[in-house]
């Protein structure tokens, strides 16, 4: 057996398994569950993290993930079966809801740091300075924040190029993006 491919492919959720009963890492053949663990569900999590918030792996993008952790292995993955479900849940897990709450923290601390080299250390102050960054309405692309330059006349440039918006990517997201192989990069 290739390392990747199961002795026998995992019976689908439906195939002799209550639907209640979730597919764990226990339900993958011994000989692939380490490097699933460390290669594979940190892999995918590094590649949502590229893409759009509502992205949903497309079954091409999750097969090239696999083949990519598991080049020697001819398995194809098929709806329902553990590999399929395991990476599609991937993006629903806990790794994923503590790497969005780093982009929190981080956000946090650029803006406590910005706040304290602005000499804005008063609540009041603080207020006023985050009401003006977030403008008239951030749907419209209408807040200051967002952008490099932000004149009071409306003209604007550098959109999602402001200091805050940048330094919290230079910490959190870069990282990220640089950790994916660069063949990753593009398989869309």
């Amino acid at each position: 057996m290739a390392v990747g491919v199961p002795d026998a492919a995992p019976q689908a959720q439906g195939g002799g398994r209550p639907a209640w009963q979730r597919w764990t890492t226990k339900d993958l053949p011994a000989a692939i569950r380490p490097r699933f663990k460390s290669h594979l569900i940190p892999l995918t999590c590094v590649f949502l993290s590229t893409c759009l918030p509502w992205h949903a792996l497309e079954d091409a993008e999750r097969q090239h993930l696999h083949d990519y952790v598991f080049p020697d292995s001819d398995y194809i993955m098929e709806n329902n079966d553990a590999i399929f479900c395991l990476v599609c849940s991937c993006h629903t897990n806990d790794r994923v809801t503590e790497w969005h709450g780093k982009f929190v923290s981080v956000a946090m601390l650029v803006l406590k740091n910005h706040f304290v080299t602005a000499g804005k250390l008063q609540a009041e102050a603080r207020r006023s300075y985050i009401d003006k960054l977030l403008g008239t309405s951030m749907a419209a692309m209408k807040a200051p924040f967002l952008w490099r330059e932000w004149r009071e006349n409306g003209k604007k440039e550098g959109r999602f190029e402001g200091e805050l918006v940048m330094r919290t990517l230079g910490i959190v997201q870069i990282p990220v993006l640089m950790s994916l192989p660069v063949e990753l990069r593009s398989i869309r």
